[in-house]
């Protein structure tokens, strides 16, 4: 008898734990809500890798499998651990997915930065030091606006486009509706930027580098307003003064010597002034050229210098 009740317990035993023990009400899963990524937006240069992270909402969601793409793999790439390769120049979107739940980050790749130049985070890279010169303080050599040649002489009669010297006919930057300032055949060409050819920042060191254009002056002047990120000063460098411009995010510094210019009263500008060409010929009098000019308590963008003077030259790099 005390067999058979013994054998009855022990059947028992399974069914009490079974009724004992929750169901499905005791699934401990806890699902992810939301997902971010730290940065949501990044900027790279060609070749660097970077590594993301990726936060989880609740912090103690379960099965937390992350799968990562990117929707332009020719310009970057993402492994399964959320690392950046940067290819090419351009944009791309990374994404990290949690079931249902994405985040994404913005990534934009740049050209490296070439020798002789600094990122200060603006649009374009600004060489280090000016044309001809082997020291950012240096005031290297003088160009007429569209030569890639020094010379002796800065005067009209010496200017490459000007027919005969003469300085209401002009060869080549001729805005179409100057045309009593056009020496050449046919109409006004309607050429207002430097072409290859004639600049000199392009000639003498490659296809990745240029003059600035105005735009790109009015944003490097807009930045003396923008003390959290830029620091302007007015110092002095072996014995050369000029405009030292910080980028307070990353340190990188770009200096510009008062060069002056060579002209007729070449003298009293230099040391004092700084005279650089911009890639842009004067739309109201052609036979001039943009200009970012400045000297100890100010700077700014001038608009009609004569073309036939020599002026200072700072060449840039195109970032993308």
């Amino acid at each position: 008898m005390n067999r058979y009740i013994l054998i009855l317990v022990l059947s028992l035993v399974p069914l009490l734990w079974m009724c004992n023990s929750k169901g499905p009400e005791n699934d401990t899963r806890i699902e992810v809500n939301n997902l971010s990524i730290e940065p949501d937006n990044l900027s790279l240069y060609e070749g660097e890798t970077f590594q993301l992270t990726v936060i989880v909402s609740p912090s103690d969601a379960t099965d937390v499998n992350v799968l990562w793409e990117c929707d332009n793999p020719s310009v970057a790439i993402v492994d399964k651990t959320g690392k950046i390769g940067a290819l090419k120049t351009g944009g791309a979107i990374v994404s990290a997915k949690v079931g249902s739940v994405v985040a994404k980050c913005t990534v934009s790749v740049k050209k490296t930065v070439p020798n002789g130049a600094e990122d200060i985070g603006l649009s374009v890279y600004w060489g280090k030091s000016n044309l001809g010169a082997s020291k950012p303080e240096e005031y290297g050599n003088y160009y007429s606006w569209g030569e890639i040649t020094t010379k002796d002489v800065y005067l009209d009669y010496s200017y490459k486009w000007f027919k005969d010297g003469d300085r209401n006919k002009i060869l080549k930057y001729c805005p179409s509706d100057k045309t009593k300032y056009w020496g050449g055949d046919g109409s006004p060409d309607n050429k207002v930027v430097l072409e290859k050819e004639d600049d000199a920042a392009t000639v003498l060191l490659g296809d990745r580098w240029r003059l600035p254009t105005k735009e790109e002056f009015l944003e490097l002047i807009a930045t003396k307003e923008l003390k959290k990120e830029y620091g302007w000063t007015w110092e002095s460098r072996n014995g050369h003064y000029g405009w030292s411009v910080k980028y307070l995010i990353n340190g990188n510094t770009v200096f510009f010597p008062a060069g002056g210019h060579l002209g007729k009263k070449y003298s009293e500008t230099i040391g004092s002034y700084g005279l650089y060409w911009s890639s842009s010929v004067d739309l109201t009098y052609p036979d001039a050229a943009g200009l970012f000019t400045f000297r100890s308590v100010d700077f700014y963008w001038g608009e009609n210098t004569m073309r036939e003077h020599g002026l200072t030259i700072r060449p840039v790099s195109d970032i993308f």
